[in-house]
């Protein structure tokens, strides 16, 4: 998969790029990995535009990137349960090694996930707390 190099002065770039080696020759699948890295990217774009030093939330920033995680999450989930579906209708030899890939990597990107929802609602409740307490 190619990375393209990236400065985060320019947000709007993408960071993956589609190639046609990553094709596997079917067609609903090949469109559902090119629809996982425009959302790759989406996230990318989103995490780049985080507030500033001077504290400026741009668009909503916070929003945005819990928008672009969880479509990201609940994509990733879905492809791989169609994936393994059509692996499995195909007797893949390799079938359930690539199943505990996935199991491993969707755990992963829910405790991610979860774990960046948790500090968001504990930098709010913080903030909350701050406000409250200095009145």
């Amino acid at each position: 998969m190619k990375i393209k190099s990236y400065s985060t002065s320019m947000p709007n770039r993408d960071i993956v790029v589609w190639d046609s080696k990553f094709e596997i020759k079917i067609p609903f699948i090949d469109a559902q990995h090119k629809k996982l890295i425009e959302l790759c990217n989406n996230l990318h774009k989103a995490i780049i535009a985080m507030p500033d030093s001077s504290g400026v939330v741009v668009d909503d920033w916070q929003d945005s990137l819990l928008n672009a995680l969880r479509e990201c999450v609940d994509y990733t989930q879905t492809h791989f349960r169609d994936e393994e579906n059509l692996m499995q209708a195909a007797g893949f030899v390799d079938f359930t090694q690539h199943k505990s890939f996935h199991s491993a990597f969707v755990k992963k990107i829910l405790e991610t996930a979860k774990s960046f929802e948790k500090k968001i609602k504990l930098a709010h409740y913080d903030l909350f707390i701050f406000c409250m307490t200095g009145f």
